[in-house]
């Protein structure tokens, strides 16, 4: 009887990682096509940043489920664009 609630406790209590999303996007220059290279990309409330990359690409691997801003400063001017994962393993694309 103590081995069989050992072994339904630990199966209750073993839990599968949490599985991961990637945020991708492009900046390009506002009413154009044009991509913003090198540009900072921030990822709020967390910390990490990235910068755009030749064709003003960025991505953020290894995002869990929630509610994210990305954020984009250029020429003092700041666009926010909000990010909902409800579940994870997905990829989220923004331009």
């Amino acid at each position: 009887m103590t081995a069989v609630l050992w072994v339904l406790l630990w199966f209750l209590g073993a839990q599968a990682p949490p599985q991961l999303s990637t945020i991708q996007g492009q900046v390009v220059r506002a009413g154009t096509t044009q991509p913003l290279v090198n540009e900072p990309v921030g990822l709020w409330p967390t910390t990490r940043s990235v910068k755009t990359d030749a064709m003003g690409r960025f991505t953020f691997a290894g995002v869990g489920p929630g509610e994210y801003v990305i954020t984009v400063v250029h020429d003092g001017i700041r666009a926010r664009y909000p990010v909902v994962i409800f579940r994870a393993a997905r990829i989220e694309t923004v331009t």
